[in-house]
């Protein structure tokens, strides 16, 4: 159960960097355009600005019910990924913690 959960945590945790670099890349774009437009859409960001994960629509929405894909892709990004990277940080932290099950880590 240990390794599950490190596996878990680990991945999370490496979600959370992408999601904070997802982030900081959404930042710099509506910084770029003189935040004119802070409510840039999940959507439009993915589709115009990071095109290599145009694969991400395709399989929420395989994966999700119809409702809740359509909400996450209109989400602003400046909203979604902060927020992504926060909880998948804190249950990632919290998945490695009980992996370590109370005992005392080796310095």
């Amino acid at each position: 159960m240990r390794t599950v959960l490190r596996v878990i945590g680990y991945v999370l945790i490496f979600g959370a960097a992408v999601n904070a670099l997802l982030a900081a890349i959404a930042l710099y774009v509506v910084g770029m355009n003189g935040f004119a437009e802070p409510g840039l859409s999940v959507e439009t960001f993915m589709h115009d600005h990071t095109p290599f994960l145009g694969w991400a629509k395709s399989a929420a929405e395989a994966i999700l019910p119809a409702n809740v894909a359509s909400f996450f892709f209109a989400a602003p990004a400046l909203v979604v990924f902060p927020a992504r990277a926060i909880v998948a940080g804190l249950l990632g932290s919290w998945a490695l913690k009980a992996a370590r099950g109370g005992k005392p880590r080796a310095a």
